[in-house]
């Protein structure tokens, strides 16, 4: 398979009843992000809960079970992922500062 095969089936749909059919193929349609978030990071987070769209938030409500933090695994699919994505990556840049 060449380049432009591989990079035309991976932003194409599974065919129904394929082998791939109901895997996540990375590249179609968004894609996955882990964001590991500090205590103090995930304090950060749910004091501002509310900058969040549903699926962070419902991820965010959640109670940790890792005294170190949390992990949030979430599929970036349309722009208002993107902004939750962008305002954690932000909580942890001014962790850094």
């Amino acid at each position: 398979m060449d380049l432009l095969q591989r990079a035309a089936w991976l932003g194409d749909p599974v065919p129904p009843g394929s082998q791939a059919a109901g895997r996540p193929i990375p590249g179609a349609r968004g894609f996955f992000s882990l964001v590991i978030l500090s205590p103090e990071e995930d304090e950060r987070a749910l004091d501002k809960i509310n900058y969040f769209n549903t699926k962070f938030r419902e991820q965010l409500n959640t109670i940790s079970s890792l005294p170190q933090g949390r992990w949030l695994w979430v599929r970036i699919e349309d722009h208002t992922d993107f902004v939750g994505l962008r305002l954690l990556l932000d909580f942890k840049r001014l962790s850094d500062i």
